[in-house]
Formats: structure tokens, sequence, C-alpha cells
């Protein structure tokens, strides 16, 4: 398979670390013959050293976080030399590739996708999926029209511990989920006025939402994949921190006034019957909270608050041990082929795995998912904006479209 990627920033390593080791396992088969950047400079920093481009640092230092995945090469993971291109047009016209990723600022993603469709190219699409639920949906209409494969790039389902939460609730170990709670107070180690260092983050058209839509999708597919589906929202977001400043010397500001948002505060009602609570903001003086950042699990007869399961008599184990232990070996060698457990390598693989079906397969995280998880996340800011309950039926049908109605304006999309 011919893979394109498009867009050569701060979280292509992490994507580079994954595909690197699904094809050395033989997971699948896979040749990068295209790296395209709107800055020619960032795609020949990936190529090769050879082309004399000094890598960036990685923006982060915690090592749970993707984005502190060290610079690789190209050359690292083949022989063969990828072509690089300053415009994907030109790309897809040079007849390079049968696939692509997209990896660029989400404003970009549904113009870029329907092209490659247009083109005969499948696309795996970084999350969120699209800058609005209207653009997304325009996203799956034209995959459906070219018979090409639309992945969302949602990694958060293949990571080990998500997947053995997901089958501890599933088995019935801690009955039925009464209870979530999720929370992220601050930036471990970073002042609170300091932006992402990226112009288009603080750019409401660019961007849709810095905190409840490019966090928002990862925490609320996770709550879902866990939990189950969600069958409304009650949300509550603003800005308290107007002002950002660069973060470090490659952010491509000095200073923004940030036109979206850094808190968010949301009720989550599960269509099983519990409930749930997100609470995220990033904009946070003094001392943190000693656990500032948790995800946690209640049922019926225990709960499950990260690694750890607890039962109403006491007794705990570590889920991921439990998964390993008990788990059906059938399912573990479909989530973990060939014991892989880079979850941006998995989610290449199955995306890989979804074009070579011709179609019996769909990826994991198809465009219909990428799209409900768009909407979930919208779902907080519509519910900000109207203050009312909100689903995330309502968002895709517009009913509820107070937030994203002026976005697709803006770019020519409220057609």
């Amino acid at each position: 398979m011919r893979i394109g990627i498009i867009g050569c920033g701060r979280v292509l390593p992490a994507h580079l670390a994954g595909i690197s080791q699904v094809i050395e396992a033989g997971v699948c088969e896979a040749t990068i013959t295209a790296l395209c950047s709107g800055h020619i400079k960032n795609a020949l920093m990936f190529r090769s050293p050879e082309d004399g481009i000094e890598p960036r640092k990685p923006p982060v230092s915690d090592p749970a976080n993707p984005m502190s995945t060290p610079h690789i090469y190209v050359s690292e993971l083949q022989s063969e030399r990828p072509e690089v291109f300053d415009d994907y047009r030109a790309m897809l016209d040079a007849d390079l590739v049968d696939a692509v990723l997209i990896l660029t600022q989400v404003s970009q993603h549904h113009g870029m996708a329907r092209d490659c469709f247009s083109a005969g190219v499948h696309a795996l699409v970084e999350k969120p999926m699209a800058i609005t639920t209207h653009a997304a949906q325009a996203m799956i209409d034209s995959a459906a029209a070219h018979d090409c494969v639309l992945a969302v790039a949602e990694m958060v389902r293949h990571i080990e511990l998500h997947r053995a939460q997901h089958w501890v609730v599933e088995s019935g170990l801690i009955g039925s989920i009464q209870f979530v709670v999720h929370r992220e107070m601050g930036v471990p180690g970073r002042p609170p006025h300091f932006g992402s260092g990226n112009l288009w983050r603080h750019q409401l058209n660019r961007v849709g939402s810095n905190t409840a839509l490019d966090l928002g999708v990862h925490r609320l597919h996770m709550i879902e994949y866990v939990a189950g589906r969600i069958e409304a929202v009650s949300g509550m977001a603003g800005t308290l921190e107007e002002i950002k400043t660069a973060p470090d010397a490659h952010a491509d500001y000095a200073e923004v006034r940030d036109e979206s948002d850094d808190f968010c505060i949301s009720q989550l009602r599960l269509a099983d019957g519990g409930f749930g609570q997100v609470l995220i903001a990033r904009g946070l003086h003094g001392r943190p909270l000693d656990q500032p950042h948790v995800t946690a699990y209640y049922g019926s007869s225990g709960s499950i608050v990260g690694r750890n399961i607890v039962d109403d008599r006491g007794n705990s184990a570590d889920v991921v041990d439990l998964l390993w232990r008990d788990a059906d070996r059938a399912v573990l060698g479909g989530w973990f082929p060939e014991g892989i457990k880079h979850e941006f390598g998995l989610q290449f693989a199955d995306f890989l795995a979804a074009i070579d079906s011709g179609g019996s397969v769909a990826p994991e995280c198809d465009g219909r998912q990428g799209l409900r998880d768009l909407a979930l996340a919208y779902a907080q800011l519509e519910s900000s904006s109207l203050k009312r309950e909100i689903t995330p039926e309502e968002v895709i049908d517009r009913r509820a479209y107070a937030w994203q109605g002026p976005i697709d304006a803006s770019l020519g999309l409220d057609g």
C-alpha cells in the first residue's frame, strides 16, 4: 500500500513510531511514498537527516503523552525515498499514493479528504474529524460516493488500559455503570497563560474549540467505549485566560487573544441509566490538585479508577493484568496483533485492513463514529450556548447549532 502523509507537524512522530512497529512486525505492508506540508522544509524534516533540516524537539516531556515521541525519520522505516510536496493536490496528481494520513489543522480536513476521495484515495483523518458536524457529514457522503475508506485517528480505544476497562465493564465485573467522572485540572509545569504555540488553535473558525472539541472528542469517545452510549449532554464552556502567550521560541505568535475555550464542564446522561461528569480546565493558577488527571467508573458492584478495580467486598486487582489473564485469546489477538500495543500503529493497521477488505470490514472508528464523537463534543458547546441539555442527534441534524453555525458560514459550509 502506497501511503502519503499530509501535514508534517508535532503529532507525526507518534504516527511514524506506530507505523514502524506494525510494519516491522508484519501486521501490514505499506510504503510511505509522499510527504506533504504547506512548508516544504517540514516535509524534508521528516524524510531523512540527509535533507539537513534540524528536527523540532517534542512539545511536551510527559512520556505518557504521545506528543512526547522523539523525532523519527521516514528513512528509519524504509529504504525507499518519498517525494516531498508543498501542495497536496500536486501529490494527488502525481499518482503516488493509494491512501493518505491527513494530519493538518482541523479546518482543512473536509476539503482535503473530499479531494482525496475524488481521486480514489482512501483517508485516515486525525481527530477531530472535521471543523463542524456539517463538514464531517460531507466527508462521509464523499467517501461513500467514491467507494473509499474513511477512518478517523481516534486512537484512545486502541490503548491497552482502555481495552482492559472496556472488557471489565462488558464482562460485568463491576455491575452496571452508575457514574463516570473524568477530570483534567491544569497542565502540570505549564503556566495558565501559555498558549498552544500554533496560532490557528486560538482562532475559532480554524479550531472550532480548543478544549471541549480538541480534547473532548478523545474523552467522550473513551467514556462511550468503556461505559456505554451517552444519550445527552449539558455543558458550560468559556475562556479563563483571554490573552495567551507563546510557550516557546518555536511558536508562531508572541501573544494572541484566545477566541476559543480553555475550560469545559459537562454533565452526561447515559442511555443505560447512568450519569457522568467531565471537567477540563487548562488555564488554572496556583497549586494543582494531588490527582489532576483521572478517570473513574463506578458500577453497581465495584469501581475502576485508572488501572485499579475494586469490588464491594474490597477485592482489588489490576485491570490490565485481568485482561491478559482471563480474556478470550481471539479477542486479544484481534486487539493486539503480534503483541503490538502501540495505539497509533494499531489504528493504522486497522485502517489498512479495512481497505484490504474491499469494503466488507469497516474501520473501528469510521466516519460515522467520528461524526458521533464530534457531535458529542459539540453538544457541550451547543448546550453552553443554548443553556439546555443537548443530544448528539440534535447537533448532527443542526437543530442545536448556535456554536457551529457561524463557523460554517465563515468557511462557506452553510449551504
